[in-house]
């Protein structure tokens, strides 16, 4: 059965709080602790908590600098093997999800959940008045102003 249902697809296990599914019952059991304030598990530098043993260990690589894995391409190092498998994508080209309305692709599913065909814009910078539809790009526009008056001061 454990072989059956990671190959299918299948998620029996879904979240109450916000419909996530899972393939695991003891993975819906520590996503809710994220939901909670169950977080047993508290990195020892920061003290930020953390619903799952492994979770912290992979957190602590932040403060120890550890990255053990890299890339076979380019020796580009990272944290989680997930992240590395991600960044393969980029070598290969392959970006498998499409945007509906305009075919744009990305390599990450998450960005393409980011990527809005809204027109809603609703990070409007302080200083200009531009809006951006993302905080990022805000905050990197902000940029400019703050390099704007370093030249003002020189």
């Amino acid at each position: 059965m454990r072989r059956k249902r990671t190959h299918s697809g299948e998620q029996p296990f879904v979240c109450d709080v916000c419909d996530m599914a899972f393939i695991w019952k003891k993975s819906l059991v520590q996503h809710k602790r994220m939901h909670s304030a169950d977080q047993p598990f508290l990195c020892d530098v920061c003290y930020k908590a953390f619903v799952s043993q492994s979770k912290l260990v992979i957190h602590k690589r932040v403060h120890s600098g550890e990255r053990p894995f890299s890339c076979d391409i380019c020796n580009k190092a990272f944290i989680q093997k997930s992240h590395l498998m991600t960044h393969k994508l980029i070598h290969s080209g392959s970006r498998p999800f499409p945007c509906e309305v305009c075919h744009k692709a990305f390599v990450r599913q998450g960005d393409l959940m980011k990527h809005k065909h809204s027109g809603e814009q609703p990070f409007v910078c302080d200083v200009c008045d531009m809006a951006f539809s993302w905080k990022k790009n805000l905050v990197q526009h902000k940029r400019m102003h703050s390099a704007d008056e370093t030249f003002l001061m020189t």
